[in-house]
């Protein structure tokens, strides 16, 4: 009999898995769960007592049994849904061990994020975390391809450990060359270029290759897309980093570009700020006033931006520099009309 968990990709790396592992078991994006049935709680009971009894010592097995213990998953599966879950990382680690002497790289990647994130019964230590990350790197040294949810690589996390100085020494120069030695799917908002001397040299282009990472276009940059970031707003659930860690860390790598104005992060910072096609400052509650006005101060702070992009060589920026202010334009003066009209009332 085949079992289905109609799965949701949460952006992880562990889409392949996702069939055979209860935890994903969802209808649907937008939160409507269906409870377990009882062919899907056997299944997941012979799971667990064909590895821990080593009946079945195949790596992706174990490495599935390992995932449910790091996210707390008991053997009922009740807690998927609304129940209080208690993650096991000691003995995640355990089972993922096993899995990585048996050559199952991700196994080593998934070991590295546990020591990243710490808690659970693990202490967080950015050193072992590294050490881990390249334990997949030599067993899986041709998967370099990143920049979907489906696309997994120790390559993105170690090199961010060298960008931030995390449990190794900080060297943008070693981040950049893992970098750029990555391979591209779908549409990646900027594909790093080929390593080279000029790259290095190039200090602006270097900070908004790292903003790139983070950044929360689209769904939450490579860095989103290979772990969720872009949709959901906690670490629980496999993900590395909170959105709002990825969010600080996009501005603080964008801002050093911006200070040496770089164009393209002019540009973005500019579309980061740019609410003017969303303001309807004549609809809605009184209480939303307060946040409309923000909107409106930051889609006209983003003009300067557009402005500064194009005088550093954005061509495209005057199109977008124009369309935001006509939208400023019409949206204060609809508002203004309206308070006239009541004054007369």
């Amino acid at each position: 009999m085949t079992m289905h968990f109609d799965a949701v990709d949460p952006g992880t790396p562990y889409q392949k898995s996702a069939e055979e592992m209860a935890y994903f078991k969802t209808s649907s994006a937008y939160g409507n769960l269906e409870p377990p049935n009882n062919d899907e709680i056997s299944a997941f009971k012979q799971l667990k007592e064909d590895v821990e009894s080593n009946n079945d010592t195949n790596a992706q097995k174990i490495f599935n049994l390992a995932w449910h213990y790091e996210h707390g998953i008991d053997s009922e599966l009740s807690n998927i849904m609304y129940g209080q879950r208690y993650p096991d990382y000691k003995k995640a680690i355990q089972l993922y061990k096993k899995s990585y002497k048996k050559k199952f790289g991700l196994a080593a990647h998934q070991i590295g994020i546990l020591y990243e994130k710490g808690g659970y019964g693990i202490k967080q230590n950015y050193l072992k975390a590294s050490e881990w990350y390249l334990k997949d790197i030599e067993i899986t040294g041709d998967r370099k391809t990143v920049s979907s949810y489906r696309d997994n690589t120790s390559y993105l996390t170690i090199a961010r450990l060298y960008i931030e100085g995390l449990g190794v020494e900080e060297n943008h120069v070693k981040a950049v060359e893992i970098l750029s030695s990555l391979k591209f799917t779908g549409h990646p908002t900027v594909p790093f270029p080929k390593f080279t001397k000029e790259i290095i040299n190039n200090k602006a282009q270097m900070y908004y290759m790292f903003s790139q990472i983070y950044t929360d276009y689209p769904d939450g940059g490579i860095f989103g897309r290979t772990y969720g970031c872009g949709h959901w707003n906690s670490k629980e659930d496999g993900y590395l980093i909170s959105n709002d860690a990825r969010e600080a860390l996009w501005e603080k790598w964008l801002k050093k570009a911006l200070e040496i104005n770089y164009a393209p992060a002019l540009f973005d910072y500019a579309q980061h700020l740019n609410d003017s096609r969303c303001l309807d400052l004549d609809r809605g509650k009184p209480e939303y006033i307060e946040e409309k006005m923000k909107s409106l101060k930051d889609s006209m702070r983003s003009l300067y931006y557009y402005k500064q992009s194009h005088k550093f060589g954005y061509e495209l920026a005057l199109d977008y520099y124009n369309e935001t202010l006509n939208n400023i334009v019409n949206e204060v003066s609809k508002a203004y009309t309206i308070v006239l009209e009541s004054k007369k009332n």
